[in-house]
This record gives C-alpha cells, sequence and structure tokens, in this order.
C-alpha cells in the first residue's frame, strides 16, 4: 500500500509490482486523484484530505517500510512513530 500516484519513486514500484502479478493498494486525497492518480492499482482508495488518507493507510496495514522521500515522507513517518 501506498500514496496512490502514478507518478515517482513510488509509481515506479507499485508498477513493478504490478508487471509481476503483485497486489497493490493506492490511498490517495480527492484533490490528487485526478491529476496524478494511478487507475490501474489492485484497489485504489479516494479519500476526502490527507488527514484521512492517512489515518485509512493506518488502518489497512499490518507494517510500514518507509522509502526515501521529501518532508511529506518524513511527517507521515513521524505521525505514525507517534
Amino acid at each position: 500500500m501506498y500514496g496512490g500516484a502514478d507518478v515517482g519513486l513510488m509509481g515506479a514500484v507499485a508498477n513493478a509490482a504490478l508487471d509481476h502479478d503483485g497486489e497493490v493498494i493506492g490511498v490517495i486525497p480527492e484533490s490528487f486523484a485526478g491529476k496524478v492518480g494511478h487507475m490501474s492499482l489492485s484497489q485504489q482508495h479516494i479519500v476526502p484530505s490527507m488527514h484521512v488518507r492517512k489515518q485509512k493507510m493506518l488502518d489497512l496495514s499490518d507494517a510500514f517500510i518507509v522509502l526515501s522521500g521529501g518532508y511529506g515522507t518524513l511527517e507521515e513517518m513521524f505521525e505514525l512513530l507517534t
């Protein structure tokens, strides 16, 4: 599971997993879905806000792996830790 976009590092990771018959779940806010949403995922949850997105990802997950990213990635990681 990841943020649900079809761009960037995570878009590439999602595509590679899908190319090898993996299951990929995305969770993306409505404001991003029409612009960068990956519509070929196994499941795509479109939620109203980033806050709801983070809670949905937490609810659906058993564990997290954080890949390199920017300030948003760090913010999400620290929210998970707290």
